[in-house]
């Protein structure tokens, strides 16, 4: 198995110099210089190492202006199967492209994969924190018929964004060529989340594609990560209600068609990734794609509860449209969700104060005597006494307020603790009050003996 044509002819040159009577040991040859015709004054060197199931194929190419590319083929031979990893450097970005095949005994493809590494050179040590993959990883990619690569996002580009004075690490990739491409995965290795959680900071990954229609950004806030020391690897794709799988489309079908909603005006977004428990908490930001879509509208926001089949409604559900046409939620990955242009009503919809319970451990008391109010927010929602109160990473403030209709039989404090003070009847009513002006009321009457 040979990792190219390249490489075979350079093998068979090897395999014709003379023997040395080193046997079972590294072979290492002098580098061959060589014009490849292409493009006047380019020089290839190429050198080739072979030890034992391992042949090692690195080949410079020096430009005219300075600018060198190194593309390095390694090909590993076991009884089962042929692996081939071709890694490609350029002075010209701080970054590597890395492409893995696995190949069986008749040399059928058996595994493809290919991964940008950012802010991972030999050859680059810029600080720049915006990283445009080069055309010839473009090229590198088109060659091995690769449409979706993944970017890993190294220690040293988060490094890169320290000490820009904003309470964040930002690392920008720009894919270029629309529709060449897309970014099936970011990977954010343990490393560059230690170097985040040191700096007290939020971690952003912005995929600038030229189709914007596959550009997303991904925020991990300083909570998120502590709970994957790990890493991240997450992967954000977001599609039509059409592309589900067969029994989620035919659930959320029933849904839209129930609430009047066109399928034109609903989208999906699904994170997948994450090694956290409960998935690894993300803001993401993707694009609208609604036909009707304007700057200013707001779209809901519901997760697919694969168990039950029902839409969730998250905190804060209601977003807006920006003025690039995106629309940013906290998800979490490893989950599913449906944004439509219009609230959702009906039983297969979870709302969070629908899902939020009220009880009284009795309705009648003697005189001196208490009554404890039970309140079971729905997850996603914190008890907070004030609507803007600070609140944790997917959660929506709530306040809880009591009131009794006649204080002299009887009070109920900010606790919930009703209290009686003398004989008769009192109705004590429960408001749940939502940021986003929603409320849920709750009342019953007590008796006082």
């Amino acid at each position: 198995m040979k990792a190219s044509r390249k490489a075979a002819l350079l093998l068979g040159v090897l395999l014709a110099l003379p023997y040395t009577g080193v046997a079972n040991q590294a072979a290492v040859h002098t580098p061959v210089l060589y014009n490849d015709g292409e493009e006047e004054g380019v020089i290839t060197e190429v050198t080739t190492t072979i030890d034992d199931n391992k042949t090692i194929t690195v080949e410079k190419v020096l430009r005219q202006d300075g600018t060198e590319d190194v593309n390095e083929t390694v090909t590993e031979e076991f009884e089962s199967r042929t692996i081939v990893t071709e890694k490609l450097e350029s002075t010209n970005v701080n970054a590597s492209l890395v492409i893995t095949r696995t190949y069986d005994t008749d040399d059928a493809i058996m595994d493809t994969k290919a991964v940008v590494y950012i802010g991972v050179s030999s050859l680059n040590n810029d600080s720049y924190v915006t990283r445009k993959i080069p055309e010839s990883f473009i090229a590198g990619l088109k060659e091995a018929n690769i449409k979706n690569v993944e970017i890993c996002a190294g220690q040293p580009a988060v490094k890169g964004t320290k000490g820009n004075g904003q309470p964040k690490m930002l690392v920008k990739v720009i894919v270029p060529k629309p529709g060449s491409i897309s970014v099936r995965k970011v990977t954010i290795p343990k490393e560059s989340i230690s170097s985040a959680v040191k700096d007290g900071r939020k971690l952003v990954i912005k995929i600038a594609n030229k189709d914007p229609l596959k550009s997303y950004t991904v925020t991990v806030p300083q909570s998120e990560m502590a709970k994957t020391p790990g890493g991240i690897g997450i992967a954000v794709k977001t599609g039509r209600v059409q592309e589900m799988v067969s029994g989620m489309k035919s659930k959320v079908q029933n849904v839209l068609s129930a609430n009047g909603i066109k399928e034109e005006d609903t989208y999906t977004v699904s994170i997948a990734g994450g090694k956290a428990k409960n998935g690894t908490g993300i803001k993401v930001t993707t694009p609208v794609l609604f036909t009707s879509a304007k700057p200013g509208s707001s779209v809901y926001v519901y997760h697919y509860n694969k168990s039950t089949g029902r839409l969730e409604e998250i905190a804060n559900s209601r977003k807006n449209i920006t003025s690039s046409g995106m629309a940013a939620f906290e998800g979490y990955s490893g989950g599913d969700y449906v944004i439509t242009s219009r609230e959702l009503k009906g039983k297969n919809i979870v709302t969070l104060l629908g899902s939020s319970k009220v009880s009284f451990n009795r309705l009648a008391v003697k005189k001196s005597g208490s009554i404890k109010i039970n309140i079971s927010l729905a997850a996603g929602l914190s008890e907070r006494t004030r609507l803007n109160a600070g609140v944790p990473y997917g959660s929506q403030a709530a306040v809880i307020k009591y009131k009794s209709s006649d204080s002299k039989v009887a009070v109920v404090s900010k606790n919930g603790i009703i209290q009686a003070k003398s004989k008769g009847r009192t109705l004590i009513t429960v408001q749940i009050k939502l940021a986003d002006g929603k409320i849920k009321t709750v009342s019953k009457n007590i008796t006082v003996k």
